[in-house]
């Protein structure tokens, strides 16, 4: 998907109120892959508002005037209330102008068919198990391939992110390995 419509969807989730209503207040809406406090959190990188009127714009600017169909595939029992967000979405991107079908799986299933590839839009998490942002970025954004990138289910490639990221996790200085870290996080 071009940017605009990657932003039209972002802008089109109510992040508070999946939070409020759905988590019962049980967390925070995010804009970036690892939470303030964890090294290689970027400030300055903001949690979208939600703005469905921007994201008709955009979708229009992009093309998509009267919006297009998408299935939105997620799991059911692996994470608390996936399927409860997953319907949300749907809904909240259904309001912007995407015609949103929203279909669920047990883990035991969804996650192998999102790894072979078989869905187009997925739900998916990850932990911050290092401590840094470069324990979620690998896996999830890294290029795809027999050592890494081994998350990326959307086979997002890029070189310029894979050199940044390659460089953090082999600088020992922390100053610039946590800026290398916002960069390829920005």
């Amino acid at each position: 998907l071009n940017a605009d419509v990657r932003r039209a969807l972002s802008l089109s989730i109510n992040r508070e109120a999946l939070v409020d209503r759905i988590m019962d207040g049980q967390g925070l809406p995010a804009g970036q892959l690892v939470p303030e406090g964890y090294f290689g959190y970027d400030p300055n990188i903001k949690v979208d508002p939600y703005d469905p009127a921007k994201a008709k714009e955009l979708l229009a600017k992009a093309g998509y005037p009267d919006g297009f169909n998408l299935t939105f595939h997620a799991s059911n029992d692996r994470y608390p209330n996936d399927s409860k967000i997953a319907q949300a979405i749907g809904q909240f991107f259904n309001r912007a102008g995407v015609k949103t079908e929203v279909s669920t799986l047990p883990g035991s299933v969804y996650f192998s068919r999102a790894s072979n590839l078989e869905f187009s839009f997925i739900m998916g998490g990850a932990a911050v198990e290092t401590g840094e942002a470069s324990g979620v970025l690998g896996p999830i954004l890294e290029t795809f391939g027999d050592k890494a990138g081994q998350g990326n289910r959307g086979r997002y490639s890029n070189a310029e992110f894979d050199k940044m990221l390659g460089e953090a996790r082999s600088t020992l200085d922390d100053a610039k390995r946590e800026q290398l870290l916002r960069s390829a996080t920005e």
